[in-house]
């Protein structure tokens, strides 16, 4: 289920569907429970939303960053998957980890910015929701 908007019961909801529906990783992501990429070095979170095209800029993104900056992870998450564009275009890609992203919630953003401690937040496509504004 799709629901990345900052209503808490609506989105308890759709994690519990999505657990139910064995997409565990989903309904994790959804409250912010992210890992970083890679060990050590600064972190660039890009969020891209439901596009494909969105998904692909961020890609394209990490990797022209990754030949400049090698000391900088990227974490690129997103509210639709599509699997066989993040096959293609990833391969090659270094220090780029990528899944779903958090809703809108305070307890999700907040708890993704104490995982991540990002650098910079880059939203793709779209401006970012409100609390990352």
């Amino acid at each position: 289920m799709t629901y990345y908007e900052s209503g808490l019961l609506r989105a308890r909801w759709a994690s519990w569907q999505d657990a139910r529906a064995g997409r565990t990783a989903q309904a994790n992501a959804r409250w912010g429970w992210i890992k970083a990429p890679g060990e050590r070095g600064p972190i660039l979170w890009m969020q891209s939303f439901s596009d494909a095209d969105q998904q692909r800029l961020g890609i394209e993104l990490a990797k022209a960053m990754a030949e400049k900056r090698r000391d900088l992870r990227m974490v690129m998450t997103f509210e639709t998957e599509y699997p066989a564009l993040l096959e293609q275009y990833t391969e090659g890609a270094e220090r780029l980890g990528y899944g779903f992203g958090p809703c809108d919630h305070p307890q999700a953003v907040g708890r993704i910015l104490e995982r991540l401690m990002p650098l910079r937040y880059l939203a793709l496509g779209r401006a970012p929701r409100p609390r990352l504004a």
